[in-house]
C-alpha cells in the first residue's frame, strides 16, 4: 500500500490477509516481471493507493446481488449416477460498497472514508444437516443441504494533510472483520462438525 509492503509469510511467497475496499482506492499498480531488489520473491506484486479526497465533496457507491436464480445448473443424470445428490449452489452473494470524501479546510486538510460489507452464501455439494439429535450417529436430512456462509465488513477511512508546497502527511486505517460460521464444512464434513472463524484485522 503505497508503497509499504504489507504482507503475511503464509506460503512459499508473500501473500497479504487484507481485503480492500475498492471504493477506496485511487490507484492500483499490477506488476509481473521485472520486480525491484526489495521483493524477494517472483510473482505478482500489487501496490495500491488510497484516495485521498479533495477541495471537493463527492462520493461513489457500487452494490451487487445474486441469488440461486441467477445460476445456471448443469447438475444431470450422469452426475446422479456417479453418486452426487446435491451440487454447490449459490444462496446469496452481495456487495455493497459507499465512499465519500472532501475537504475538512480547502487546500489543507481533506479526507476520504469507505464502507464495505460483502459475503457468499452458498450450498456445498453432498454435505447435508445432521437429522439425528444424537452425538454417536450422524443420519443426514437430504432436505436441508450444509452452508457455507460468510461476510467481511471494512470501514476504512484515510485524512491528508498538505504541510506545504512539497510536503503531504496522511493517516490511513481500515477495521475489517471477517465471520465464517461453517468453516471447514465440506462433502464429508457436515455443518455441526465445522468451526466458526472469526477474523478481525485492523491496519
Amino acid at each position: 500500500m503505497s508503497g509499504i509492503p504489507r504482507n503475511a509469510m503464509a506460503s512459499q511467497g508473500f501473500t497479504t490477509r487484507l481485503l480492500y475496499s475498492m471504493a477506496s482506492l485511487q490507484e492500483v499498480t499490477l506488476d509481473y516481471s521485472a520486480n525491484t531488489a526489495e521483493v524477494p520473491t517472483g510473482g505478482v506484486r500489487i501496490n495500491i493507493i488510497p484516495r485521498e479526497g479533495g477541495n471537493t465533496f463527492n462520493g461513489t457507491f457500487f452494490a451487487s446481488l445474486a441469488n440461486h436464480s441467477m445460476q445456471a445448473n448443469n447438475f444431470n443424470d450422469e452426475l446422479r449416477s456417479k453418486g452426487l445428490r446435491t451440487p454447490d449452489s449459490i444462496k446469496k452473494l452481495f456487495d455493497v460498497n459507499p465512499g465519500f470524501g472532501g475537504p475538512l479546510r480547502k487546500d489543507k486538510v481533506w479526507f476520504y472514508a469507505t464502507y464495505r460489507y460483502w459475503g457468499v452464501n452458498k450450498t456445498v455439494a453432498d454435505s447435508f444437516f445432521d437429522l439425528d439429535p444424537s452425538p454417536f450417529k450422524y443420519t443426514p436430512d437430504f432436505s436441508r443441504p450444509g452452508i457455507d456462509d460468510g461476510h467481511i465488513r471494512s470501514i476504512a477511512g484515510r485524512v491528508t494533510a498538505q504541510l506545504s508546497s512539497k510536503d503531504k502527511i496522511s493517516y490511513y486505517h481500515d477495521e475489517q472483520d471477517k465471520v465464517r460460521l461453517h468453516w471447514g464444512i465440506a462433502g464429508n464434513v457436515p455443518p455441526e462438525d465445522t468451526a466458526i472463524q472469526a477474523t478481525p484485522t485492523s491496519f
